[in-house]
């Protein structure tokens, strides 16, 4: 009985392997091409059959000598991901459709943009359904959450709150940090009641510590949001 193996980790040992070496010369610089070598590159293969791979014994009663078995990792404890800001973006059907596929396959793990500035560009008026104008790398986040969900990605929402406004804050935004204050915690309130019992992480606020490029805010804004947040969301899954 001959058995192939097809899986995360099988996927992320085979681009391990081909990423070293098949870069066209000058796409990586030499500095890094040092520290990209054949003795990191054994560390990581090292890495992976110790850290990311197990034996195990199948037993197949039912199956006839001889018979090809393939068998498929469909889930995995470890979250591998990445942004899936193009979702949709791609111009034609098919691009699109290739995006999907191939994200949907490979990772079980997506960060979802909830940026403020483009998810409400029209105070009251937010980006969240499929009919929503497009943004570059803003899709509309129910069809994102939708897709996820069909897929079984885990999903991180960022961010409810990004504490520079060049990113985040919508241009409608009062510039007076008391009227900013309910804006803010409507805003939390909003995403717990849309999306609380779907996207399983949160970044709550997002390089808060930036003083010198945040702006107008209300005082005390992260500790207020997560207060917020805390209390929203549970309020949410209480109501459910």
């Amino acid at each position: 009985m001959k058995m192939a193996w097809v899986g995360l980790i099988g996927l992320i040992g085979v681009m391990g392997l081909a990423a070293y070496g098949a870069e066209p010369a000058g796409v990586m610089s030499e500095a890094y091409l040092k520290l990209w070598n054949p003795d990191v590159q054994e560390r990581i293969e090292w890495d992976i059959r110790s850290n990311r791979m197990a034996e195990a014994t199948l037993r197949l009663p039912s199956v006839k000598p001889g018979t090809d078995v393939t068998v498929e990792q469909l889930s995995h404890d470890f979250l591998f991901g990445g942004n899936i800001f193009l979702f949709g973006d791609l111009k034609t059907p098919e691009k699109n459709k290739q995006y999907e596929d191939t994200f949907g396959t490979l990772f079980n793990a997506a960060t979802v943009p909830f940026y403020w500035r483009t998810l409400e560009p029209e105070q009251g008026k937010p980006r969240y359904s499929a009919e929503s104008p497009y943004e570059y790398r803003r899709p509309p986040t129910d069809p994102v959450v939708a897709f996820c969900e069909f897929k079984g990605i885990n999903m991180n929402g960022h961010v409810i709150i990004y504490g520079m406004r060049r990113w985040d804050h919508p241009t409608w935004m009062p510039e007076e940090r008391k009227a900013m204050e309910p804006l803010f915690e409507n805003h939390v309130r909003e995403l717990a009641q849309r999306y609380k019992d779907r996207v399983q992480r949160w970044d709550v606020v997002n390089e808060s510590i930036n003083q010198a490029n945040r702006g107008l805010t209300p005082d005390d804004y992260s500790f207020k949001t997560y207060t917020w947040a805390n209390l929203l969301f549970q309020a949410c899954t209480t109501r459910r």
